[in-house]
């Protein structure tokens, strides 16, 4: 846990934007337990601004709070990452297809510097990142403050999981590789200049899909369950299901 003590007049949002920043970049790591008197002390304030800062993260369903001596950093059970990426593939779509009209020249070529960015990047905390602006540099285009309020909400649920899956491996070892999704990032932005709407909504839900499979893969590795016993529904499960039986 990488805290540092916090000099502000505005406390409790300095508080939570340095705790919600631990969190979602899994420097807290989901299922962690951590108390009010332990962050405070590591911030160097007192109780009353983390107090605050954890109701809010608790909103958020960040973390879930017992007792003031027991506060948990969520973790994601398999209903929720389906049910989540249920509601991304649908919100993203709906983003994309309302952006799409308004995306300039200027936008494809900001899209197209960020991807090149992606080929040469290896640092967990870049990669992230990097793909988070990529994603969001379209999906603003929409105008819809409501809609890209919820979805971010969404991708901070799954960001912990995704920090730690790019700390745990490196590009040529198993379960790692970026050129799937430079691949998508290439099409989709070939499919904007192009102006075919359809494709791109395609090539985001495939992106989706291929998150959903790193995503899945750390849940594995993380389950104290045999594989064989974790029971997933739905298109999702189904997906894995025929990853599986083609050798994937």
């Amino acid at each position: 846990m990488k805290l540092t003590p916090i000099q502000s007049n505005t406390l409790t949002e300095a508080v939570y934007k340095q705790l919600a920043a631990q969190i979602t970049s899994g420097e807290i790591a989901p299922g962690e337990k951590v108390t009010l008197q332990d962050l405070a002390s590591k911030l160097s304030v007192s109780m009353m601004p983390v107090r605050e800062a954890i109701k809010r993260l608790e909103a958020e369903k960040l973390v879930t709070v017992v007792t003031n001596r027991r506060i948990f950093v969520n973790k994601l059970s398999w209903a929720d990452v389906e049910e989540i990426y249920k509601i991304r593939m649908n919100l993203e779509i709906l983003a994309i297809e309302a952006a799409f009209p308004k995306l300039s020249e200027d936008t494809v070529d900001r899209l197209e510097s960020l991807n090149s960015q992606l080929v040469n990047a290896r640092e967990p905390e870049k990669l992230v990142e990097l793909n988070r602006t990529f994603h969001f540099t379209i999906y603003q285009q929409a105008e819809l403050p409501i809609l890209l309020e919820i979805i971010r909400s969404l991708w901070e649920r799954t960001s912990p999981y995704f920090y730690r899956f790019f700390r745990s491996v490196r590009e040529g070892e198993p379960g790692w590789s970026n050129t799937e999704f430079l691949k998508i990032h290439a099409n989709l932005i070939a499919a904007i200049r192009t102006k075919d709407q359809r494709k791109a909504a395609d090539l985001i839900k495939t992106d989706l899909m291929e998150g959903m499979r790193y995503l899945t893969g750390l849940l594995e590795q993380e389950s104290a369950e045999p594989e064989e016993d974790i029971k997933m529904k739905g298109q999702f499960g189904a997906l894995r299901a025929k990853e599986k039986g083609n050798g994937k």
